[in-house]
């Protein structure tokens, strides 16, 4: 995006992207389960690949020079180089700075937990509860939106918080959505846990 716009133009740019990629994401889960529900599986792959298609020249129509200030991409050895450069900084950062740090490992001990959710969601709405397609679609769906609302309402939360305590009742929250996605008496409550999954994420 920096070099597609002005410096002017960046910030807003940015929030537009990022408003399209969020967009995408809680529409994206939706509209999956339904073309598979309707076209199958295969039906689903030829459409995605069509709109990569689509994706791929909508960037070629790009008209914007993006070559670096020498007129020329730098080597590979050069490349690697200044991306090794860029790591170790940030690693001494990292070190020197405690509390990003720490907030960085919760992090990825998060992630770590919650990737075998991508795994099991596929499992039990398919083999053990042998739910449609589109409510899969629906679950993914609802953790993007629960990242929305809980990205919009997290100022204002902060401000009577304290942040310890937010990112305490976060992981709460998380904690909580899992435990309920075992138990499925209704299709809605596995959607909700999801949407509480997102919100506390």
């Amino acid at each position: 995006v920096p070099q597609l716009v002005t410096s002017e133009n960046l910030p807003e740019a940015v929030r537009q992207t990022q408003a399209v990629s969020s967009a995408g994401r809680v529409a994206g889960g939706i509209a999956g389960g339904l073309i598979v529900t309707l076209l199958g599986v295969g039906g689903a792959f030829l459409l995605d690949a069509a709109s990569f298609l689509v994706s791929a020249i909508g960037a070629a129509l790009i008209r914007v020079d993006t070559r670096s200030a020498a007129g020329r991409l730098p080597s590979t050895n050069s490349a690697l180089r200044e991306w090794a450069k860029d790591l170790s900084a940030g690693v001494r950062i990292l070190c020197r700075l405690h509390l990003v740090l720490w907030m960085s490992l919760v992090a990825m001990a998060l992630n770590l937990l919650l990737a075998p959710i991508e795994i099991i969601l596929p499992v039990l709405v398919k083999q053990q509860r042998g739910l449609p397609p589109w409510f899969f679609g629906g679950l993914v769906s609802s953790v993007s939106l629960g990242s929305i609302i809980g990205a919009l309402l997290l100022g204002r939360i902060c401000r009577r918080f304290a942040p310890d305590k937010v990112m305490i009742a976060g992981g709460l929250l998380v904690g909580v959505g899992i435990i309920g996605m075992g138990w499925v008496p209704t299709m809605a409550l596995p959607m909700l846990m999801m949407l509480l999954i997102g919100f506390g994420m």
